[in-house]
């Protein structure tokens, strides 16, 4: 199936992890699980490369905060 949003550029990911490195391990935390939502199958329906991208950008956030 076609996704339903294109994925992020490189500049929009850039953004989006330094917006991230910038917000509260809440905030984060919970941008994750809407991305989380966001990446469930629906049926057959793949998720968005923009939903994946958001999801594996929040997570290694989280992940770069829990090794220190």
């Amino acid at each position: 199936m076609e996704p339903d949003e294109p994925p992020l550029t490189e500049n929009e990911l850039r953004s989006l992890k330094r917006n991230l490195s910038m917000l509260s391990t809440y905030s984060v935390q919970e941008m994750y699980r809407e991305a989380h939502k966001r990446c469930r199958m629906d049926g057959d329906r793949l998720p968005s490369p923009k939903a994946i991208q958001q999801l594996v950008t929040a997570w290694k956030q989280l992940w770069s905060w829990r090794k220190h």
